[in-house]
């Protein structure tokens, strides 16, 4: 799994990237660069990898919850996507 496909996937789940940005230390246009491609520091990229493990994580344990929680170190709360659908 490379750095693009861990944002996508914490992207996908519902976080932003400034909830992203917030988690693993860094700014938000930082994680749009590098989910354009770009490259980005060695401990950006695997904070931002340890969150998606840590997600994945959750989300295995939790899989008919409508938000994701991730505790701990990267305490970051999802809002639901699903919010006033119909």
């Amino acid at each position: 799994m490379d750095i693009t496909e861990a944002l996508c996937g914490l992207s996908r789940s519902g976080l932003s990237q400034k909830a992203i940005a917030a988690a693993v230390g860094t700014s938000q246009s930082t994680i749009n660069r590098a989910l354009a491609g770009a490259d980005v520091r060695y401990s950006i990229g695997q904070k931002i990898l340890n969150l998606y493990a840590d997600l994945a994580s959750v989300e295995s344990n939790h899989p008919t919850d409508g938000s994701t929680q991730i505790t701990g170190k990267h305490a970051v709360q999802a809002s639901s996507n699903q919010a006033g659908a119909a």
